[in-house]
């Protein structure tokens, strides 16, 4: 286990480092504001390919772990098929959906039209955007957790940032939202192609298994599976979608970027998670009870020997580390901060919203997501109007908690009952 997560830690980190480099080069090039509108705009892209996903990814992990370790490659393969095309199927529907509403979506966001075509083209990356996490689901489900990561989001928007350092060095032009954007799109689908080719490999096993392939609890578990990552959508992203209604472009890339940052205190337990859901959807299904009680303590001290010492130089040289990205976004300290905690308590109580979903308590999940978007829009509805992006770090630190460490106590209740 410590070698996998080694591998996983590493090229987890490489992903972790793309998005680093995605909101670096950015922050650098586009200038705080226009920064800040792009952002924004991704983060409407983010939320309709949450949407479109319909709880595919944690689905996938749950029910495709348990093929792959039942050697049912057949159905395993049958399987992905019938995913991807319930995937592309619903992402194309509802990136007409956005496209359609593109014009009220930028004249309520950013006052004007004038974003409308950017909007159009984080529509069309849509599909390709949405699959990569369903995609991730199945290299993780296999065991291949150390080279999911290549395939997904942190490869897209590294290549996306690098295409955009050489283009604007290269040429010696500004960089524009537009520009960024169709740098997104090309790299999605790139990003997309190379998973693809790579994930057909590794299922083309000889089988001679005759199990028939059951979609029937697949299909049943995705309402709810849905239902709880657009609340988890709610929590990481309302803030910036409330503040874009009430603040400018410079206090959204504030924001933005202090949330960046301090998202790479929790890239362990994004490995940790990565390595783990599988073996919980195995164990539980296995009837290996003790043994999944074990695995989520022993991941917890693992996480700890590593995240402590990294959120220890996050925030004592936060300062230091917002003047990479230019001065301007020096008065994101505080921010970074207050968002610094809320991941530290994430890892602290462990991947408890995986134990949760792998074990058949995905309802119970649903409902503590469901708590925590809550708390996170009300506050960010309070805060935000008076303190700006400080209320916003406020607002998502305390939907963090809530979910955490209500997650926490009902994983606690579980694993007890446990013998």
């Amino acid at each position: 286990m410590l070698q996998k997560l080694l591998l996983t830690a590493i090229s987890r980190g490489l992903a972790a480092i793309g998005t680093l480099v995605f909101n670096f080069v950015l922050a650098r090039y586009m200038g705080a504001n226009d920064y800040g509108q792009f952002m924004l705009s991704y983060t409407m892209l983010t939320g309709f390919s949450i949407m479109s996903r319909f709880g595919m990814p944690m689905a996938v992990l749950r029910f495709a772990s348990i093929l792959y370790a039942n050697s049912s490659y057949q159905a395993f393969r049958e399987h992905l098929l019938k995913v991807s095309v319930l995937s592309f199927g619903l992402s194309i529907v509802l990136a007409s959906v956005f496209i359609l509403g593109s014009g009220i979506l930028s004249q309520i966001f950013y006052g004007s039209l004038d974003y409308k075509e950017i909007i159009v083209v984080m529509a069309i990356t849509m599909p390709f955007h949405a699959f990569l996490v369903v995609q991730s689901a199945y290299f993780k489900a296999m065991g291949k957790s150390e080279i999911a990561p290549f395939f997904e989001v942190g490869l897209m928007v590294f290549v996306a940032a690098s295409s955009v350092f050489l283009y604007s060095e290269f040429f010696r032009v500004e960089v524009t939202a537009w520009i960024a954007s169709g740098f997104l799109l090309v790299s999605s689908v790139l990003v997309f192609l190379l998973g693809q080719i790579t994930l057909r490999k590794l299922v083309r096993v000889v089988s001679t298994d005759i199990v028939p392939l059951d979609m029937k609890p697949f299909m049943r578990s995705l309402p709810d599976y849905a239902v709880a990552s657009m609340t988890i959508y709610l929590i990481q992203f309302a803030p910036t979608l409330i503040l874009g209604l009430f603040v400018d472009g410079k206090q959204l890339a504030l924001y933005a970027l202090a949330n960046s940052i301090t998202f790479t205190i929790s890239f362990l337990l994004w490995v940790v998670e990565a390595v783990t859901a599988p073996k919980f959807a195995q164990f539980y299904h296995s009837g290996k009870n003790y043994d999944a009680k074990r695995l989520h303590y022993k991941s917890i001290r693992y996480m700890l020997v590593f995240v402590l010492p990294l959120f220890g130089v996050v925030v004592v040289f936060a300062k230091e580390i917002l003047l990479l990205f230019g001065e301007d976004f020096i008065a994101a300290s505080p921010a970074v901060v207050i968002m610094a905690l809320g991941q530290l308590l994430a890892v602290i109580v462990g991947p408890v919203n995986f134990v949760l979903n792998m074990s058949g308590h995905h309802r119970t999940q649903r409902n503590i997501e469901f708590m925590s978007a809550f708390a996170t829009i009300v506050s960010s509805l309070v805060l935000i109007p008076l303190f700006g992006f400080i209320g916003a770090a406020v607002a998502t630190s305390f939907g963090l908690m809530v979910r955490n460490v209500v997650g926490f106590y009902r994983v606690n209740r579980i694993l007890h009952q446990i013998p």
